[in-house]
């Protein structure tokens, strides 16, 4: 009886290892994170959990950026907008399925190539940031701030 215990206890062990260490190589890789990205966002039209997860997905200058430019447009729609609203419309989602992903890691960096089934046409790039555990998707107006009518250079 003792031996059946122990047999039980290692194979929970080593379930809980295996696992464990598949999520470790998700979290390490910034082709699943851009995967994931794209996937979320397809489909945040209809859910607003994947659009969560979407933003989510960005480095925080880029989540602080699209907060800054949802208050703007609340002002002048005169209404709440949330940032997940402007993310779905800033970001081009890839007009194919991406079929094979492959990563260049340099430091905190990388760039992901998408492949689609005819890989001389279907082919996107897209650039993560090492943040923490995870691989954050830039999106392309990362970084830059418009200025609103306040912040502008009087004539």
């Amino acid at each position: 009886m003792r031996r059946v215990a122990l047999g039980f206890r290692s194979a929970l062990l080593l379930t809980l290892a295996a696992v464990t260490i598949g999520c470790r190589k998700e979290v390490d890789d910034p082709g699943r994170a851009v995967v994931g990205f794209l996937d979320d966002l397809r489909h945040a039209d209809e859910d607003l959990e994947r659009a969560k997860r979407a933003l989510a997905s960005l480095p925080e200058p880029s989540r602080r950026d699209l907060d800054e430019r949802a208050k703007r447009a609340s002002v002048v729609l005169g209404r709440r907008v949330e940032p997940s609203e402007l993310l779905i419309d800033a970001f081009m989602v890839t007009r194919f399925e991406p079929l094979r992903t492959t990563s260049e890691v340099r430091g905190e960096r990388a760039v992901v190539e998408l492949f689609g089934a005819n890989e001389a046409v279907e082919h996107g790039r897209v650039t993560c940031v090492r943040e923490g555990e995870r691989w954050a998707v830039e999106i392309p107006f990362s970084g830059v701030t418009s200025t609103g009518p306040a912040d502008r250079p009087k004539p």
